[in-house]
């Protein structure tokens, strides 16, 4: 019996350096003067100095995380059993977030004569609350106070138009007072019975499930902080809806396995079947009579906002394998699949993928020196293909809404309209894999190096197009895109030390890895891809076009900002002033548009690298692991809204470096609020770069004495302290430069490296201990 318990503390790896209220009354006092308009009031004559809110400082603080774990197994040579349980409990670094999970699992194996079984269960429950409001734009500014009792709801607000801003909204009022819980319960079980027909002859049965209920519960209460957009609401509402999954599993292969002298080949061949069915069902309620009674009875309005729907889906594999081997010198494996999915129509429903892979271990051969300094040295290659149908249910058939009513002649009358284009042409997407590498061992396997050349060409990629608003629907349409290179380099090597007489045991790995993405082409009738949108004025960061990494940022090139009349004067800007962006004409037709834009970089990275270090010394054990990627860019939407956005309510640092007539080296462009030469344009301006070298992880562990431990009636007894994203080195001037959970979204392939809304990673310590009895 195993038992482990750790406590954490949890701080964002990264905080932003915003404007105090003095700080960002002066700016927006610059800007409006830029403009040639009427200070705000609140920022002017009628600041008050005894208000200053640190809207970060509200919405971030340290978060403590708990978990326990205790595990039983035993048996004997014919049954073993594992059975354990754990709980996790995650407070937020962002206020009204937290999650919580339950699990407990059950493991057991039996085998008697020529049968034998393995079983698995998992019990599950994941609470999860998180916050929607978080880093939205349209914040108010510290000028404004966290609270006004004399509102509905108690936060306060501000009145865009004394305020001088688009509008402003107190997020962290809306997410205190908006109440939100996911709460997801599974069970995932599968047995495994094995019969041995003959000696060399094995048929196994797999039968597996994933059984899921899902509740989703968001009320939204009466509140009122000002006439501000999204400021107020006047009705309540409750929206609630169940999900009920289960996916069925069932695997049947048979395999057979000899050697003949020298040769040893092994055969497979197997039949498997998926099945997938969610049903959902929900409503929504509205006019609730009071804030504190949440159901749906209570609402007022609840019997017409009814949802439901039922998705099915289905996989059937046909496979077959063989694997091949001459006195452990040549290898050859080779495996063939046939899948078919649902989710295409019957002509495209099926896709053949091949895979063969070769292997030969040079140091069996006798021409090899079997005392060298390489002990074990192998080549290998491999190609093959692989398919997915990473694609939503019935994308195949359009979708109608009979719900549509107008009026003709006097008489409301009913119609139905499209809403979800479909695309019946729809094909498996598939991956075209090669790897050429070379493995070997050093003084008797205390040194290992392997190295290896990778080329995969994923053609006919399943993706959401995005479907122009003239259009007449907009949203988007899943598609055959594109066909899209990974290719590049992967070294990694491990170093092992053991001392004979207990001293200092350690291992040193480390990995090197390189990338090359293009796109080699698109889909037929498929144009440039944009995406990666990042304000709601409806900028684009990216663009997905042949010869470039998917999802490179694109936009205009900036030279600084206009120094003087001449400069601007030059390029025929009749809309700029001195201090805004000099954009780069770069076709030369005396205007600044989009034809002027260009790639600006992509989220890929050049290469990636990392180091693992283990070590032991006597009781006393260390690990750490340092990983890093360099050469990629990262889009900071967040320094649009922060730098760039007049009409916004938070401002970092950054902006207080706006061009002036006094203040002339600088990059950063006028305050300005109007925006009449339209510096907000995507431009490289907000493209950064993204590398960073990080402490990821480091544990330090002292297992007490096995003489102390037995007096204590223990097998183990082990204290350790831990720490995660200790240390992080990157110019990269957001949260943090992994990007962590998108918050906008579910976050495209098209929205690679683009930062609007995401969550702040963690940099954890905790303490933690393990007991054995």
């Amino acid at each position: 019996m195993d038992f482990e318990s750790k406590i954490g503390y949890q701080t964002p790896t990264n905080e932003l350096d915003l404007l105090n209220a003095r700080e960002f009354a002066d700016w927006h006092n610059m800007a409006r003067d830029n403009d040639g308009d009427a200070r705000a009031i609140p920022n002017d004559t009628g600041f008050n100095p005894n208000i200053d809110t640190d809207w970060q400082d509200v919405q971030i603080s340290p978060a403590l995380f708990k978990e326990y774990s205790v595990n039983v197994s035993g048996g004997s040579d014919q049954a073993r059993f594992y059975v354990s349980g754990q709980l996790l409990d995650q407070e937020g670094v962002v206020v009204d977030s937290d999650f919580r999970r339950y699990n407990f699992t059950v493991n057991t194996s039996f085998n008697k004569g020529i049968f034998s079984m393995d079983q698995s269960l998992l019990l599950s429950r994941e609470e999860n609350n998180t916050n929607n409001f978080f880093s939205r734009e349209g914040e108010v500014p510290p000028t404004i106070p966290i609270y006004d009792e004399n509102n509905e709801g108690g936060f306060a607000g501000l009145d865009p138009n004394l305020y001088g801003m688009a509008r402003g909204i107190n997020w962290y009022g809306r997410a205190i007072l908006h109440d939100n819980l996911f709460t997801t319960d599974r069970v995932i079980g599968s047995i495994q019975p094995k019969l041995q027909l003959s000696k060399n002859l094995t048929y196994k049965l797999n039968l597996g499930i994933d059984y899921g209920i899902q509740h989703n519960y968001a009320f939204q209460p009466t509140f009122f902080q000002s006439t501000s957009q999204e400021a107020s609401e006047v009705i309540a509402s409750l929206n609630e809806n169940y999900v009920r999954s289960l996916s069925s599993l069932m695997e049947n292969t048979l395999q057979y396995s000899n050697t003949f002298g020298k040769h040893g080949v092994t055969l497979l061949t197997g039949f498997t079947t998926q099945s997938i069915k969610a049903r959902s069902a929900g409503g929504i309620g509205t006019n609730f009579i009071f804030n504190d009674f949440r159901v749906l009875d209570a609402a007022d309005d609840n019997t017409d906002n009814t949802t439901g729907n039922l998705q099915e889906n289905a996989l059937t594999s046909y496979l077959g394998r063989i694997d091949y081997d001459y006195d452990g010198k040549y290898i050859l494996s080779g495996t063939i699949r046939r899948d078919g999915s649902s989710r295409f129509r019957e002509e495209n429903r099926f896709g053949v993928f091949p895979s063969g892979s070769l292997g030969w271990r040079i140091s069996k051969e006798g021409f090899f020196p079997q005392d060298g300094f390489v002990s074990n040295l192998k080549v290998r290659g491999s190609y093959g293909l692989l398919g997915s149908q990473n694609v939503g249910n019935y994308v195949t058939s359009s979708v109608l809404n009979v719900s549509n009513f107008y009026n003709l002649g006097g008489m409301v009358q009913g119609g139905s309209t499209v809403s979800q284009l479909a695309n019946p042409n729809l094909k498996w997407e598939t991956t075209t894999i090669q790897n050429y590498g070379l493995d070997a061992e050093f003084l008797g396997g205390k040194m290992n190096f392997s190295a290896e050349y990778y080329k995969k060409r994923a053609e006919d990629i399943l993706v959401n197009v995005p479907i122009p608003l003239s259009g007449g629907l907009g949203g988007s349409l899943a598609n055959n895109a594109a066909t899209i290179d990974n290719s590049g380099f992967e070294f990694g090597g491990t170093y092992k030390h053991f001392s004979l007489n207990e001293g200092l045991n350690f291992d040193i790995t480390a990995n090197f890895n390189t990338v090359k993405n293009e796109v080699i082409a698109l889909g037929e009738g498929v144009n440039a891809i944009t995406g990666g949108g990042y304000t709601q004025g409806g900028y684009n960061a990216t663009r997905t076009d042949v010869g470039q990494p998917v999802a490179s940022f694109y936009g205009l090139l900036t030279e600084g900002v206009y120094q003087t009349q001449t400069e601007i004067d030059a390029d025929g800007r009749t809309n700029a002033v001195l201090g805004d962006m000099n954009f780069v004409d770069l076709n030369s037709d005396g205007l600044i548009n989009d034809d002027d834009q260009t790639y600006l970089g992509s989220a890929i990275p050049d290469f990636e690298y990392s180091l693992a270090i283990n070590m032991d010394y006597k009781n006393f054990d260390l690990s750490i692991f340092i990983q890093g990627v360099e050469g990629n860019e990262l889009w900071n939407g967040k320094r649009y809204h922060q730098v760039l956005d007049g009409t916004r309510g938070l401002k970092r640092r950054e902006a207080l470096d706006a061009w002036t007539p006094q203040n002339t080296n600088t990059i950063v462009p006028r305050a300005t609020i109007r925006d009449l030469a339209l510096n907000k344009r995507p431009s490289d301006y907000l493209v950064e770069d993204g590398s960073y070298l990080r402490l990821k992880a480091v544990q330090l562990g002292y297992t007490l004495p096995s003489d102390i431990v037995k007096k204590l009636y223990l097998s183990k007894l082990r204290f350790y302290i831990a720490g995660q994203n200790l240390l992080t080195f990157t110019d990269y001037q957001g949260y943090d430069p992994e990007l962590g959970r998108p918050l906008n979204g579910s976050g495209s392939l098209f929205d690679s490296g683009v930062n609007r809304r995401a969550y702040p990673n963690n940099q954890n310590l905790l303490l933690g201990v393990q007991v054995g009895f």
